[in-house]
């Protein structure tokens, strides 16, 4: 199953399920009155339906299975894609946490060390944009650079969470863009800051639910620049397992509904190439996991908008 937030005509923005070409209008769909959901049943965004109904994800599966079933006839609840615009699949959640040096190639291209324990840092949940949006690249920012990253969104609230459990609290997956302003992020040693701005972290085009993706160790992660492939690893690299991190992090945070997990970068960012190579206005940067989706974004220097 994939759900997407999407905006249709002069509309709020809702939750929808992509069908292929088409987008399965939830919100319209239960007004029809053709598919019973609880009461606190919400719509208005992803984070706020895992939040509604622990059993929410099942629901909706539930929904897809008697839609297509019995009610496929119903082109009223249905938008044509190329008419809609897509959101970010979670836009406000409570927290972005990250995490650095996960990939083993990662380590390797910069000489650092394997890490003990996972690296943490956040990201401010402002700096989220979607798919075919705009990155601004600063006027303060001289080496504007681009990592790929797996998203894990939480579907329920937990914490203590063993990773024998860890698979409960997943409700999907979706492409990430850790975008750096690698300047700042070494002179100052902000990290925070420096991946924090404004349309710094590209998410979307949808949040895919595990059942659907299968083997993540078997994915592909891909970051290519003006058709020019970056980076270009598999899941399997990292260091620590979405299991572990999730362990490893809800030991003294509580996770929410909605929160992401971005897991880590491989090798081939700008930085550690020889020489480095940084984003510039007019870039296109398309970021790409086996079975999510292509999460595309191009960058425009802050000044020319």
């Amino acid at each position: 199953m994939r759900l997407v937030m999407f905006q249709a005509k002069k509309q709020k923005a809702r939750v929808g399920m992509y069908l292929e070409d088409t987008i399965l209008d939830i919100k319209s769909l239960i007004e029809t009155g053709a598919i019973y959901v609880p009461e606190e049943f919400n719509c208005d965004s992803i984070e706020k339906l895992l939040a509604s109904n622990p059993d929410a994800l099942s629901i909706l599966k539930q929904i897809e299975k008697e839609y297509l079933n019995k009610n496929s006839s119903m082109t009223n609840v249905l938008w044509p894609v190329d008419i809609v615009k897509l959101l970010p699949p979670i836009t406000r959640p409570s927290k972005i946490i990250c995490v650095g040096l996960n990939y083993h190639s990662h380590c390797f291209e910069q000489g650092a060390k394997i890490p003990e324990y996972p690296i943490l840092f956040a990201k401010y949940s402002s700096a989220i944009t979607g798919d075919s949006l705009p990155i601004i690249k600063p006027a303060v920012v001289k080496k504007l650079d681009c990592d790929a990253e797996l998203a894990v969104i939480i579907g329920q609230q937990g914490k203590r969470i063993l990773k024998a459990d860890a698979s409960k609290y997943i409700a999907g997956y979706a492409n990430f863009n850790d975008i750096t302003a690698r300047d700042i992020q070494l002179s100052a040693r902000q990290w925070v800051r420096s991946k924090s701005f404004d349309t710094f972290a590209p998410l979307g085009p949808f949040l895919v639910t595990p059942e659907e993706v299968g083997d993540l160790g078997s994915l592909y992660i891909r970051c290519s620049v003006n058709d020019e492939l970056w980076q270009d690893s598999y899941i399997s690299d990292m260091i620590f397992t979405i299991p572990e991190l999730i362990e490893f992090i809800s030991e003294n945070i509580t996770l929410m509904p909605g929160d992401i997990i971005a897991t880590g970068t491989p090798a081939g960012v700008g930085l550690f190439q020889k020489p480095p190579r940084f984003l510039k206005h007019g870039d296109v940067i398309k970021t790409e996991i086996q079975g999510l989706g292509v999460l595309q974004n191009h960058v425009i220097e802050e000044e020319t908008i």
